[in-house]
């Protein structure tokens, strides 16, 4: 059997890119800045109208026990995309350390 050696930065690529990702924040407001963050890393850019009317002007966070959602459009290179960001912030409720707990994808 033979020994194979890896690098840290071949372990990387081998690896999903979600490897640092956060899954609990403090407040909404980081939760939803994260998921901007990651979408705008990958090279994509964000339909600042959609950003806008699902998460500055909608539902807001969520109450204690609930789930807010919102889909944002997204661009890449000045084309729109098929694909979009789809965020999810949960409230575990108060009394937690990171109440919000966030889920997002890209597709």
């Amino acid at each position: 059997m033979k020994k194979i050696i890896i690098t840290e930065t071949q372990l990387k690529k081998l690896v999903s890119e979600d490897i640092d990702f956060k899954l609990y924040h403090n407040t909404f407001s980081s939760a939803v800045q994260f998921a901007r963050n990651e979408a705008e890393n990958r090279g994509y850019e964000l339909v600042e109208n959609d950003w806008w009317t699902n998460v500055n002007m909608g539902k807001g966070k969520p109450k204690e026990g609930e789930t807010t959602r919102a889909t944002i459009g997204l661009t890449k290179n000045g084309k729109p995309q098929r694909k979009a960001l789809h965020i999810q912030v949960y409230n575990r409720g108060n009394d937690i350390k990171y109440n919000y707990e966030l889920n997002y994808y890209i597709s």
